[in-house]
């Protein structure tokens, strides 16, 4: 019966060790496939605000090179051809990317994660739907940034998901082995599209 007082900290400490920075790579139950010579094509497609669909004729390839060292934390190298270099780590359940001196959740495996200060969150949804692009069919989650509409003010608490008081201003829809498959994000009252045409995984 002594043991049974001590399972509320036992379980804090288990929250607590699972909550810590750990590279990318060494998670074995990682969201993003992290490993050098792994490389992505997107195809890219604009559908303006009039409902005009343009398809870029080139392509976007994105490749990781290798791991790297930055404030003591090792980061994994990935190069895109049209939006340059960056630098991607998992901490926890969020994937960061770092750029020039600062870091950034690009999604995350919570259902509510604060990105920054509000009025801005990262969601988890559309889980396990399949998502068509030119490399084939793939289950996915869909890690959405909403952004409040009404801008700083109170009740920043509240769960974001379909809130009407909230519009979506990118999507990273991923699968857990091929990686990203689709990226969405707004522009100018119109819709960019970056979807996956070939993909090689180490």
């Amino acid at each position: 019966m002594r043991f049974l007082k001590f399972i509320p900290v036992i379980f804090l400490i288990l929250c607590i060790s699972s909550c810590t920075d750990h590279d990318v790579g060494k998670n074995t139950h990682s969201i993003f496939p992290i490993k050098p010579g792994n490389y992505w094509v997107y195809r890219i497609s604009v559908t303006s605000a009039d409902g005009v669909l343009s398809v870029f004729s080139y392509l976007d390839s994105v490749w990781i090179v290798n791991d790297t060292i930055i404030d003591n934390k090792k980061y994994w190298k990935e190069i895109s051809t049209l939006r340059g270099n960056y630098y991607l780590r998992d901490s926890g359940n969020c994937v960061l990317r770092r750029e020039a001196t600062y870091e950034q959740i690009i999604y995350s495996t919570n259902m509510d994660t604060l990105v920054k200060d509000p009025p801005t969150y990262k969601i988890n949804t559309n889980v396990n739907e399949v998502t068509k692009v030119p490399a084939g069919d793939f289950v996915t989650i869909n890690f959405r940034t909403l952004v409040r509409k009404t801008g700083l003010g109170e009740g920043h608490s509240d769960l974001p998901s379909y809130n009407k008081d909230f519009f979506t201003d990118e999507q990273f829809i991923s699968n857990s082995k091929t990686g990203i498959v689709k990226y969405v994000y707004y522009y100018l009252g119109g819709e960019v599209k970056h979807e996956l045409v070939r993909y090689k995984l180490n």
